[in-house]
């Protein structure tokens, strides 16, 4: 009866074990189908069956017992997730084949008795009680492979729990005294040599036992310890309370702050009492923040509350988590930060001014505002020539003077490069002021010889729910208008700028076919001596438009400079002038023609190399060719071109700064290079109020430029006065009205070559 009720037991918890679906099931059912097969065959041992019969069930039991702890090793090897060692698949290999061969034996001990031998047991009243074995050397080698099995299992576990940190010991201390209580019972049996095997009715409790440390006792052992560990770890600080509102659990951290910190346990006690009144009213969650000070720092700190329900859905506690979630509120506060501000110069970035400025703007919908853009004259210029880091510095001091006192009730931005914007109220609007300070920039740049030119573009807000993108853009237009004029510093946009804007777009359309038909004209305005005799002009541009008839620099030079075309139209001028050149040359004519270079002929071609090919295809003498470089321009660009500058003089080309005078001038340009003539215009004598002043500065530029050894033109000469003073004060050459306005090239021909060089004004 115990026998089957072992039997019945092991298969009922081989079902649980199957219904649970754990990583042990498999190796455990298996360990149990064993484990009732071998008392199965110990229980058939017991019968008085014929000698044969006894000795075939006797030795598959015992075969038996050879594959029941090759099971049990496997349920171990699983258990224990060993899957690291290397010789584990030779162990496998092992035990199983000695199993085979061992079974093989133990069944033909039926017939050969080389294992054991059997003889029945009579009591004394003649009933079969037992078989008596009698045990042979194929027997004991059956034996030593069993406690070999033994020994390896006990080792291994003994190991495993020495090696292994503290919080799994449990789970290989509980499988080896299970173990090593089941073969203490077994030696026992050995060592009292008792006729019937009790040890194998302990395999029942000892598959129990199993079931329960595998399937329930050490994993929930674990869990709880890992759930305490986990706790005890997290970054938070972590506080259980049972429904009663007490604490029955909380981790180190928790425990350390709320010892140390009376002001964060009166927090967490009022949170606490609000969470508890809100079960099952409001929320099973509440979450709080605060801000608390320490040590003269403030502190922003966060309290979450979570309801602990059962699988019925009652509340039996509750958890907090609290933390200090300062750094992080800065660390999405200076995200939040770089998001809307320019990290260069810290003022707002475009997206976000623009969305700034449209909120200003919609709140205030009957104040008048007035919305700038700021631009610096060639900026890329200053990162070309200095590097980087001057561009950058200039940039922020901009940024600076842009936040100061005065500008008050003002939003500032930096929409792109060097482009800045600010919205301001118009009642504080101060363009004088604004332009002082702006002005500033200048003085901050003070390691470095080169003028800074601010320009300030102003539209006045007219709807106020329009797009601040669109404003801005018109306030760049209005800077367009001022650009390139070193005497003017803010523009207002109006309706013109549009017109303006539309008339340039149509200039630029227009002009690559117009210059590809020829439509471009050269015009000659002569230059004379002090005798007044003709000796050499300078090359002007008309363009004979095809609807607006024939149209002046002034009315499609400057788009075509701006948006970088210049460099072509520059180069159809020199090889007109070349051309003319040698046809002169051809026919004797010994006049000098000047053309022009613009900046951004530097950019776009290679001049150096387009005069010299000049020179070698229409074979002209080089000296009769002048270049003309503004003087405005070259403060800014000189250093850049020194080298194609110097080339052109090699090639013998004349080289003349034009227009000395007009802009900010630097006699250091003349210390650094040597030009062959200094062109003057008169215009700054019209400009000056007192004259007597204006004829002292161009007398003392003339004498220097003469000390020098620099020829001098003087252009814009209107009157005869003006000449002689000018001959009086030591100019060379003469250009301007009061001799000859500019000439086609026929008229210019019929004028003075047809009839000679000596041709006088």
């Amino acid at each position: 009866m115990m026998l089957v009720f072992s039997g019945v037991s092991l298969v009922l918890f081989s079902v649980l074990a199957v219904k649970l679906k754990n990583t042990l099931t498999s190796s455990f059912v298996l360990l149990n189908i064993l484990a009732v097969f071998v008392i199965t065959m110990y229980a058939l041992t017991l019968f008085p069956f014929k000698m044969e019969a006894g000795l075939f069930f006797a030795g598959v039991f015992f075969a038996g017992l050879d594959w029941l702890l090759y099971c049990f090793f496997r349920f171990v090897m699983v258990f224990t997730q060993e899957k690291k060692s290397r010789y584990l698949p030779f162990i496998r290999f092992f035990y199983i084949t000695v199993s085979f061969v061992d079974t093989v034996s133990m069944v033909l001990n039926t017939f050969f008795r080389h294992a054991f031998t059997i003889t029945p047991d009579i009591d004394s009243d003649g009933k079969f009680f037992c078989w008596i074995y009698k045990f042979n050397l194929a027997y004991d080698i059956h034996l030593v492979f069993c406690y070999l099995i033994v020994a390896h299992l006990m080792i291994y576990l003994v190991h495993r729990s020495l090696v292994s940190p503290k919080f799994y010991r449990i789970k290989y201390f509980q499988i080896l005294f299970a173990f090593a209580f089941l073969i203490g019972l077994n030696g026992i049996f050995i060592l009292l040599d008792w006729k019937i095997d009790v040890s194998v009715i302990i395999y029942v409790y000892m598959d129990i036992f199993l079931f329960m440390l595998a399937f329930y006792s050490i994993p929930m052992h674990i869990e709880r310890n890992m759930r305490f560990i986990v706790a005890s770890q997290m970054e938070g600080y972590i506080v259980c309370y049972d429904d009663d509102g007490g604490i029955f659990y909380m981790n180190s951290k928790a425990r350390h702050v709320l010892e140390s910190r009376a002001d964060i346990r009166d927090k967490v006690s009022e949170f606490q009492n609000q969470f508890v009144i809100s079960y099952g009213k409001a929320s099973n969650y509440c979450s709080w923040q605060c801000e608390l000070g320490n040590e003269g720092k403030n502190e922003i700190w966060s309290f979450d509350f979570n309801a602990l329900s059962d699988e019925k859905g009652k509340i039996i506690g509750s958890a907090l988590k609290f933390e200090d979630c300062t750094d992080e509120f800065r660390r999405v506060r200076l995200q939040q930060y770089n998001a809307t501000h320019d990290l260069l110069t810290g003022l707002l970035n475009r997206q976000s001014f623009f969305e700034t400025a449209h909120e200003i703007l919609i709140e205030n919908p009957f104040e008048r505002f007035i919305l700038c853009a700021t631009d610096i004259e060639n900026f890329k210029l200053v990162n070309d020539l200095f590097g980087k880091e001057l561009g950058d510095k200039i940039l922020k001091t901009q940024a600076a003077v842009l936040s100061m006192n005065v500008f008050p009730k003002c939003i500032k931005g930096r929409i792109s490069g060097d482009k800045f914007a600010f919205l301001m109220p118009e009642e504080l609007f101060n363009p004088r002021a604004i332009e002082k300070n702006l002005n500033r920039i200048q003085n901050e740049i003070k390691d470095v010889d080169y003028r800074i030119k601010m320009y300030l573009g102003v539209y006045e807000v007219e709807d106020h729910y329009g797009s601040v993108q669109d404003m801005f853009d018109k306030a760049v237009l209005a800077i367009s208008r001022i650009r390139g004029n070193y005497t003017k510093t803010v523009s207002y946009y109006d309706s013109s700028i549009m017109e303006e804007l539309v008339y340039r777009q149509n200039i630029l359309n227009d002009f690559r076919p117009s210059l590809s038909a020829g439509d471009f004209c050269i015009f000659l305005q002569s230059q004379f001596n002090t005798d007044k005799k003709i000796i050499g002009c300078e090359a002007l541009v008309r363009w004979n438009h095809m609807d607006k008839g024939l149209l002046s620099p002034s009315q499609f030079v400057k788009p075509l400079e701006e948006s970088g075309l210049i460099w072509m139209l520059d180069d159809y001028m020199w090889e007109s002038a070349a051309r003319l050149l040698s046809q002169w040359q051809r026919n004797g004519i010994d006049f000098y023609i000047s053309v022009n270079i613009s900046p951004k002929d530097f950019y776009y071609t290679d001049v150096l190399k387009r005069f010299r090919e000049l020179i070698q295809k229409y074979e002209f003498n080089p000296s009769k060719l002048n270049v003309e470089i503004t003087e405005t321009e070259f403060i800014n660009t000189g250093l850049m071109y020194a080298s194609v500058i110097n080339g052109l003089k090699s090639l013998g080309i004349c080289i003349e700064l034009d227009d000395f005078g007009s802009g900010y001038s630097s006699f250091k340009t003349l210390e650094d290079f040597e030009f062959d003539v200094l062109k003057i215009d008169m215009e700054f004598l019209r400009e000056c109020e007192n004259e007597e002043k204006a004829h002292s500065i161009i007398s003392s530029v003339i004498t220097m430029a003469k000390e020098l050894g620099i020829k001098v033109v003087t252009e814009g000469v209107e009157e005869e006065s003006q000449f002689n003073y000018l001959k009086e004060a030591g100019a060379d050459i003469f250009q301007g009205y009061y001799f000859s306005k500019p000439l086609s090239f026929m008229e210019f021909e019929n004028t003075y070559v047809h009839k000679g060089r000596e041709v006088k004004a």
